[in-house]
Formats: C-alpha cells, structure tokens, sequence
C-alpha cells in the first residue's frame, strides 16, 4: 500500500492519474522491474506512506485503550467494506484475488428501479476458495486489532453478492455465490479471538431466510426507525428483534429531523 501511494503521486504529477488503470503498462504490475528500480530509488517516500499508516494504527488504538478506560465495553465500533476501489492500492496489489471486470451494486427494487452500481470491485469468491480464505481471515483480524465490534457493510456478501460487468448497466447484473460456510466459520472465529460484536447491516434486498440464518449465529441485525412499521404504523421499540442494532438513520438515509418534518 505504501508503495502505490508513492508511485500513485508520481503517476498523477505526471498526469497519468491517481488510480493504477491509467498509468503506463509497465507500472501497472506490481511485480514488475520498473516497480522494482521506483521502490529502490524512492525508497525514503515509501517509507514515509507506511509511517503514515504505524501512525493512524497507533491513535485508533490510543483512542481504543483511552475508550475502554473509561468504561466503554465495547468501544471502537469499525467498518468493513464491501468492495474495494476498482483503481486503488488492494486490487493493484492483488489483481487475482479483486474482480475488476464487474462492480457490485443492486438489482431494481422499489427503492431504485434502475438498480445500483456502487462501483466497488468484489472479492473473488473462487479464489477465496482456492485460497481457503486465508484473505478474508487476515482482512477480519486487522480491522478487529483496535475495535470492539464490526459493522458488515451490506452483510448478504456473506451468501451472494450482485455483480454488474464493467460497462452495463444495474439492470444487466447477476447473482455470484459466496462460500457461506467458510465465510460464518472464518468470522466467527477472529470475532471470538477478539471478543468482538459483530453487526451485519442486512437492509435492502435481504434473501428469504438470511436474516434468521445470522440471528442463530449471533451475528446482530440492523433495524432502521424508517422501515420498521406494519399496516397500522411504525412497530414499538419491544417488537424490535433482541439481537439487533437499533438506529434511527443510516449514513445513505434521509436525517431524522428531514424525515420528521417531512421536508425530506
């Protein structure tokens, strides 16, 4: 990662863009020798990326330690994404375990008819399998090393995920398995190692069952004020699930006050 931000600022500079697609052919593998002779001959400036990097690490668990001193049970409460940027240092570093040539996004519903692209690049679920998600282990334990609990961006990726090939449209997307299995094992392990809370944040187009399916392995649902109602109105707070993450918005939902009001 110190290595692309390096080679990623000189790329720009040179006008050829901060992300790895644009750059010149031989910059674009990481294992190649004009990577090599930029590493050896910029060697202090990688340096100073990764220092960067022992720096943030060092204050989130500063601000962890500091949390838990003060009382907070769980304190840090972080995110896992669900995708990485198609141009960025992960699938550069990686270029078979990342899938590039699709992004992940959503099928229409009645929340968008035209469906979702959120222009993230998936991991591969065959050679996360190939690799006995050894990856996926390792990503869960570094996010877990400074936090109390995990929030699983769009939590399905668990099971499925809907992948839309690079150039289409949302409409034009299909449905990729996940090894589900392997996946609630790798999770439930490093989350006992760290003694973790793990959320997973299971809104939109949920599979019938899923949510039941991460009760029995307590991983916490999400439920939002706004979906929360039957026929009648909005559910009272006790008919909310116990293992269950109760908020009033999300961080692509309309604040309350907009909502309330009726404004938004």
């Amino acid at each position: 990662h110190a290595l692309f931000e390096a080679l990623s600022l000189r790329m720009r500079a040179e006008g050829h863009g901060a992300g790895w697609h644009g750059w010149p052919e031989e910059y674009r593998d990481p294992g190649s020798p004009a990577v090599a002779e930029f590493a050896d001959e910029h060697a202090d400036e990688v340096a100073f990326h990764a220092w960067l990097q022992w720096l943030a690490d060092e204050q989130l668990g500063a601000v962890q330690a500091r949390a838990r001193a003060a009382g907070m049970r769980i304190g840090l409460y972080l995110d896992l994404a669900v995708g990485d940027a198609p141009d960025g240092s992960a699938t550069w570093a990686d270029q078979a375990l990342l899938v590039t040539g699709a992004s992940i996004g959503a099928p229409p519903d009645a929340f968008n008819v035209a469906g979702q692209d959120w222009g993230l690049s998936p991991l591969s679920p065959a050679v996360l399998r190939q690799r006995k998600l050894q990856p996926y282990r390792q990503t869960l334990a570094d996010v877990l090393r400074r936090a109390g609990a995990l929030r699983i961006d769009h939590a399905m990726g668990l099971y499925q995920l809907y992948f839309v090939p690079l150039g289409k449209s949302a409409v034009e997307g299909t449905y990729l398995r996940y090894p589900m299995q392997e996946m609630m094992r790798s999770l439930a392990e490093v989350s006992h190692d760290r003694g973790a809370v793990i959320v997973g944040e299971d809104l939109g187009t949920v599979p019938h069952g899923f949510r039941e399916l991460i009760a029995r392995v307590e991983i916490q649902g999400y439920r939002v004020l706004y979906f929360e109602r039957d026929d009648t109105g909005l559910l009272a707070p006790e008919r909310y699930p116990r293992q269950a993450l109760a908020c009033l918005s999300t961080h692509d939902l309309i604040p309350l006050r907009g909502w309330w009001s009726g404004d938004d």
